[in-house]
């Protein structure tokens, strides 16, 4: 697997993980877990709290080491990148990266759009990135609970070194069980992706088909294998929602 591919593969699971650490301490004011993956390290934070944007939910990312140091940019470029989208399925509006330690780190996220900032009877800076919040426009999907865990950016694989391996196997299995899609479930996602007039993600087109994101892929990836849309980008990641696909003329 190339560094490109490991790089997504890491964030990807990052964020499914990220998304089913904020619905659990969300409600509670906050809470603190360590993460810990065969690709890196770090305590996260959800706080409401943190000195240069207080009040805002933030996600606050410590003590992070990478195991691999050469893929550390990369996932640095990419973490901005996801969570500056507008479907990146967090409700946190900050992600801050708290006292980086090591000068290498810092010269990662200085050219990025993260903003470094020190509070005050503090020594050490942080860097926060605040993302624009796009309003929804129409009212969110009432989801079953096994769909509703997998909102966030999907993984197809499930990493073992995860506090919350367990329930995401779990998750997984509970999704297998209900089997292949019904003939109203294919039709819809299809129409979804026909009427967005371009090439749309598994985000998009599940808001439309009102299914979930995982839904909407595993869909589209059995119409591309009978020929009707075609997958966009082939490096992206099987059943990955942030895949993009377009229909095929008729």
């Amino acid at each position: 697997m190339g560094a490109g591919l490991r790089v997504r593969d890491e964030l990807s699971q990052f964020f499914f993980w990220l998304r089913e650490f904020e619905t659990r301490v969300r409600g509670v004011g906050g809470g603190a877990r360590w993460y810990t993956s065969s690709g890196l390290q770090a305590r996260v934070q959800y706080s409401w709290f943190e000195a240069a944007v207080a009040g805002a939910p933030a996600l606050c990312i410590s003590n992070l080491q990478f195991f691999g140091a050469n893929e550390g940019q990369g996932f640095i470029e990419a973490l901005s990148g996801w969570f500056s989208s507008d479907h990146h399925a967090l409700e946190a509006e900050v992600l801050v990266i708290k006292h980086p330690c090591g000068s290498t780190l810092c010269q990662w996220l200085a050219p990025g759009p993260f903003e470094r900032f020190r509070a005050p009877g503090e020594v050490n800076h942080s860097w926060y990135l605040k993302r624009a919040c796009v309003p929804v426009e129409e009212p969110a999907v009432c989801l079953p609970p096994y769909a509703a865990a997998l909102t966030g950016i999907w993984l197809g694989r499930v990493g073992a070194g995860n506090a919350l391996g367990e329930s995401r196997e779990e998750e997984e299995r509970q999704v297998t069980s209900k089997g292949t899609f019904g003939i109203s479930s294919r039709d819809a996602v299809l129409a979804a992706l026909r009427n967005s007039k371009g090439p749309a993600d598994g985000f998009i087109v599940a808001r439309a088909a009102k299914v979930s994101p995982l839904q909407a892929t595993r869909a589209m990836e059995k119409l591309v294998a009978e020929g009707l849309l075609v997958k966009k980008d082939a490096l992206d990641g099987f059943n990955d929602p942030s895949a993009t696909f377009e229909a095929m003329r008729p």
